[in-house]
């Protein structure tokens, strides 16, 4: 699957995937990258939650991806991953990084000079 699917999938997902709702909040995506995240994604699922600011956690809408909805400015998407590699990646095979280029505010938008065809690529 190519990265602009994958994207398109996890931002389709993401804004489908209805968990409570705690007044502002944002909905973050970390991929999930190594052999024991597939097992461990239940266990970095409750690690997550165990924060007051992280109100939900979906674990199994998009395989190898973290859906994570989190209180607005509570934590960023590289905080979030920070926390599942501080937890993860030394003990067992299993490295987060956010997914920040498709459904974050923070994705590449095309200029003026860049045709929007190209942005996806």
């Amino acid at each position: 699957m190519s990265y602009f699917n994958v994207c398109l999938l996890t931002g389709i997902l993401a804004s489908m995937w209805s968990g409570p709702v705690h007044g502002a909040e944002l909905r973050e995506a970390l991929m999930l990258q190594g052999s024991a995240c597939w097992k461990d994604r239940d266990s970095i699922r409750q690690a997550l939650l165990n924060h007051s600011e992280i109100h939900a956690v979906d674990a199994h809408s998009v395989p190898g991806y973290l859906l994570i909805d989190v209180a607005a400015g509570a934590m960023t998407a590289g905080e979030l991953a920070e926390t599942v590699n501080r937890l993860y990646a030394v003990k067992d095979n299993c490295r987060a990084e956010p997914m920040q280029s498709c459904i974050s505010p923070g994705g590449h938008h095309p200029t003026e000079h860049e045709p929007s065809s190209t942005a996806h690529r």
